[in-house]
């Protein structure tokens, strides 16, 4: 027996429940992600925009020990307490290019932190440049406060830079 076609009314119904029912579970889902979001205090919790990379591990400066040092930016700076904080920056995984120094210039507007970078003595053999992050710890003299960070590795001026908490 050949199946009876179904009426434009009950077609309309059918769509129309459909639409109603993707809207709901839409709502669920958005309700759900809502709820997912918040601590237990009732409080929302940020959502993080990118994933969470490890924390690379500290270096330590070369003073002294590198030749043709030049100033280099950083990428970021955390801030570990009001009196410490890591900058985190581009570093040469061959060996070719170390740390050599920190310079701090503190102000009561503005601290300015200048990252050096040279080749180290002796230098190795082959340098194959490939580029990792590298994070070096600075202590300041005074308590950061609401002062602001400048890059002293960036010309002709240092580039104020944002502090991230941990």
């Amino acid at each position: 027996m050949p199946a009876r076609p179904v009426p434009a009314a009950g077609r309309r119904r059918s769509a129309t429940f459909l639409v109603v029912a993707g809207v709901a579970a839409l709502g669920v889902l958005l309700m759900g992600a809502a709820l997912l979001t918040r601590r237990a205090d009732g409080t929302r919790q940020p959502t993080p925009s990118t994933p969470a990379l490890p924390t690379p591990p500290l270096t330590t400066p070369y003073p002294g020990r590198v030749v043709n040092a030049e100033a280099l930016p950083w990428s970021r700076a955390v801030r570990v307490d009001d009196r410490t904080l890591d900058l985190y920056y581009d570093a040469d995984a061959s060996g070719c290019t170390v740390l050599s120094n920190v310079r701090v210039a503190e102000s009561p507007s503005a601290v300015t932190l200048t990252l050096y970078v040279g080749s180290p003595r002796p230098t190795p053999g082959i340098c194959t440049g490939g580029g990792v992050i590298a994070r070096v710890r600075v202590p300041l003299s005074a308590p950061l406060a609401s002062r602001p960070v400048l890059d002293g590795g960036t010309r002709p001026t240092p580039d104020p830079r944002p502090v991230a908490t941990p």
